[in-house]
């Protein structure tokens, strides 16, 4: 049988994604199959005009071997390890032979060279190799995002990006993007890490006290198909919306505008009525937003992880949506109706996708800067913070972005992030024909995005026929009788939760109770002790991950907790050594089990005080129906 007949069997049972980019003739336009003075298969490239061997055109192993000892053994000692190109293989193969990693990630650029190795050597020598974790090949620069986010999530110690020589002349650039991609990947996880340390009480707290709303809210499936064929604003409150909001008064009869979080103070102050505001942050200065606003004209369009005081003081009709990390919702309420949109880094993202959920084919980004130009942090009328928390942000805005006109704004880091996972939303909805327009006056470049002045989009939708946005219609009005049968069947799920949780806690304390003896016991106990002791461990810790309390409540609340622990799962897994292994355990486990010990108490608290909410909103629809 052919080496490329071989492959493709190997491909299709093992690699199938990965099958999609092998064709049936390994030489394209620009790429020939050639072979070193030492016979073995190599490839020929032009590019620019110019033409380059793949390998070495006298002997490709000695030259990966140089290659790799040019690195030095630093670059190759780590746990993680991000190779750019593989080349016909023989590049892989000597990481393989050479680098200690544990954990390496293989990205190759181009899918012809990819192509002519499937047809010239054998890959499964190096796809069999249990340490290479990911394999990906293609340049499209949303395959290079979530590729790198994906390492991310496992990276946990130290890590290096190597690329062969090659490669650094022939993809510079894509090396570049994706070294910047990774380096972005790993800073988010970083501060996902410290986010979810810092609220992973406030924000299971803001779901659960928010679940009797969302039960009595309408889903926001009801709002699909609501804006087909009109254009969309969303509004966002950064400093360029003050240039460009007097033209709202006209346009929103012609469009559907949409508030994006704090915009609706600026909105306000200017008599702008938008047609739906969208808001998701759980922090309590979301609350202040909110606080002197008047509530009763827009609806609102909120994820359950919103600071529950916002809704408790919402006077306008209430829509839920859920996120996607959002465990606890589906879990205890129907939930079959609620669409689920993919979390981001700001409520723009949020809104993107609802505005392409409800059937929008053209969405106008407004007052969304992602910069401060000029030192200016916000539009006019938006007054939730300080002067003095304003200056503390400005202070911290060091890094520089291209701006719409040519210039540049200074922003911050956790900025950059923020317009970084604008971008991806951006190029996912695009994807169905969506088209995105920026028209935010002397803000940031939004790639994926057209700026158009809002002058001009003026004059082309002044001549469109006006049209009747009131999303009420499509909503759902329960009387306070279907209320009450709602909350009251959340009430049985809240208990049920409840003294699931109080039983759950006293498995947690008999697994850190084993931990805890096997920590005491290592350097003493024959193996055999302490393999029975590993046994048991390993009984009760998945009797506890297969609970219905922990899928639900536990998981999203110590998510970065438990991540942090599934990343050394693996080592865990491949530790022979029954010693190496229970220290592994102890402390990676033990950590992981100590944090939902220490948990539990407050969540037992959390649930106690969202079951006297809910008793009091049932007393409240009760008496309104008497």
């Amino acid at each position: 049988m052919k080496i490329i007949d071989n492959n493709i069997k190997y491909l299709r049972a093992n690699y199938p994604e990965l099958l999609k980019v092998v064709k049936g003739n390994a030489e394209h336009i620009g790429y020939e199959l050639t072979v070193t003075k030492n016979q073995e298969p190599n490839l020929v490239l032009v590019k620019d005009n110019k033409t380059f061997y793949l390998h070495s055109k006298y002997n490709a192993v000695e030259e990966a071997k140089k290659w790799i000892i040019s690195l030095g053994a630093e670059l190759l000692q780590v746990e993680h390890l991000l190779i750019i190109g593989c080349g016909m293989g023989y590049y892989l193969d000597e990481v393989l032979e050479c680098s200690t990693a544990s954990n390496i990630y293989v990205y190759e650029p181009d899918i012809h060279i990819f192509n002519a190795w499937v047809h010239s050597r054998d890959v499964q020598k190096v796809l069999t190799n249990q340490r290479i974790r990911l394999f990906v090949v293609g340049e499209d620069d949303l395959l290079q995002t979530q590729f790198t986010m994906h390492i991310s999530e496992y990276a946990n110690k130290s890590m290096s990006i190597i690329a062969p020589p090659i490669y650094n002349k022939l993809f510079h650039s894509i090396i570049d993007n994706v070294q910047h991609k990774m380096k972005e990947s790993l800073y988010i996880q970083m501060v996902n890490q410290v986010t979810m340390d810092t609220f992973q009480r406030e924000w299971v707290a803001n779901i659960l006290y928010n679940l009797p709303y969302v039960v009595i809210s309408t889903p926001a499936s009801k709002l699909k198909g609501g804006a087909r064929d009109v254009p969309v604003i969303i509004v966002g409150s950064g400093p360029s919306l003050q240039y460009d909001i007097s033209y709202l008064r006209d346009l929103q009869s012609k469009c559907l505008v949409i508030a994006a979080g704090s915009s609706i103070q600026a909105l306000e102050h200017h008599g702008i009525i938008p047609h739906m505001v969208v808001s998701i942050d759980g922090g309590i200065w979301n609350y202040k937003v909110f606080e002197n606003v008047d509530t009763s004209k827009s609806p609102l369009l909120y994820s359950p992880q919103i600071n529950h005081k916002v809704l408790e003081h919402f006077d306008a009709p209430l829509i839920v949506a859920a996120l996607s990390y959002d465990s606890v919702t589906p879990k205890l309420v129907e939930a079959e109706a609620i669409p689920v949109f993919r979390s981001a880094t700001s409520v723009t993202g949020i809104a993107l996708q609802v505005a392409a959920y409800m059937g929008a084919t053209e969405i106008v980004l407004m007052g969304q800067d992602l910069s401060y130009p000029d030192k200016q942090f916000y539009s006019s009328g938006v007054t939730h913070i300080s002067e003095e928390q304003i200056a503390e942000l400005l202070s911290d805005a060091t890094e520089l972005i291209p701006n719409v006109d040519g210039g540049q704004n200074s922003t911050t880091m956790k900025m950059k992030i923020t317009l970084d996972d604008m971008e991806l939303q951006i190029k996912l909805i695009s994807l169905n024909n969506v088209k995105i327009i920026n028209s935010s006056r002397h803000g940031a470049v939004i790639e994926g995005t057209e700026w158009i002045a809002m002058d001009d989009l003026a004059r082309r939708w002044g001549r469109l026929p006006k049209v009747d946005f009131d999303l009420h219609s499509l909503l759902i009005h329960l009387t306070d009788e279907e209320k009450l049968v709602k909350l009251n069947q959340l009430k049985v799920e809240f208990n049920s939760l409840s003294k699931q949780t109080k039983d759950f806690g006293k498995r947690i304390k008999d697994l850190l109770s084993n931990i805890n003896t096997l920590a005491d016991k290592l350097a003493n106990s024959n193996i055999k002790t302490i393999s029975s002791r590993l046994v048991e461990i390993d009984r009760l810790w998945t009797r506890i991950t297969r609970q219905p309390v922990f899928e639900t409540v536990y998981s999203f609340s110590l998510r970065h907790y438990i991540n942090n622990y599934m990343k050394h799962v693996t080592e865990i897994v491949e530790t022979e050594n029954v010693r190496s292994k229970s220290t592994l355990i102890v402390n990676h486990l033990g950590t992981l089990v100590r944090v939902m010990d220490d948990f539990t108490p407050e969540l037992i608290e959390i649930l106690s005080d969202a079951i006297n909410r809910l008793n009091s909103l049932l007393d409240e629809k009760g008496e309104k129906t008497s």
